[in-house]
């Protein structure tokens, strides 16, 4: 746990070895990016448990580092989807892809990361349950010329997280799209 009350314990983090956190007061985009990546279980990894934050405030310290208020590119919002409450974290910083981090309150009132994307132009609802919880979510990026874009759709886990599911290279002829399966690990 740092001092901002963060559990920066990842799941397959090793019992008894400590995360090296530098101690200058603020993270370089390598070390957030790494470090992101350490603490908040991104949706094609598996785990057992969300990483989970005190707060949204907490997550994005330990994600973009404590000058994140300085970042026009890092954008939060508060979402609903089905009947369901969500923090979305948004970094536009590339300007037509952005990541996009889900987090969830938990029973204990923390804020877990249920859900991470690659860059991709949009999050999308694609179902939900009898409760109004989502089941089913969808991404699409907008790749360059002549590299084709990636679709991924994730399903909710038993852990209430969403991990990708099905996952199709898209490419277009003229008007016409074609959609290759590939494995989520390719995407």
């Amino acid at each position: 746990m740092n001092k901002h009350g963060v559990n920066l314990q990842y799941p397959e983090h090793p019992p008894g070895r400590k995360l090296c956190i530098p101690k200058t007061g603020y993270l370089s985009s390598i070390q957030s990016a790494l470090l992101g990546m350490l603490i908040a279980v991104p949706a094609y990894a598996s785990a057992d448990a969300p990483a989970c934050f005190p707060n949204v405030e907490a997550y994005m310290v330990a994600r973009f580092g404590p000058a994140y208020r300085d970042d026009e590119n890092l954008v939060v919002q508060d979402k609903v989807f089905g009947k369901t409450r969500f923090s979305l974290v948004m970094d536009v910083t590339s300007g037509t892809n952005a990541s996009h981090t889900l987090l969830r309150a938990n029973t204990q009132k923390e804020m877990c990361v249920v859900l991470m994307t690659p860059p991709t132009v949009e999050l999308q609802l694609v179902s939900v349950d009898a409760a109004g919880v989502p089941m089913e979510f969808k991404s699409v990026d907008q790749a360059p010329p002549g590299m084709p874009a990636n679709d991924i759709l994730y399903r909710r886990t038993d852990a209430m997280q969403y991990a990708m599911a099905v996952c199709h290279h898209l490419t277009w002829k003229g008007q016409r799209q074609s959609r290759k399966r590939v494995a989520c690990s390719a995407s």
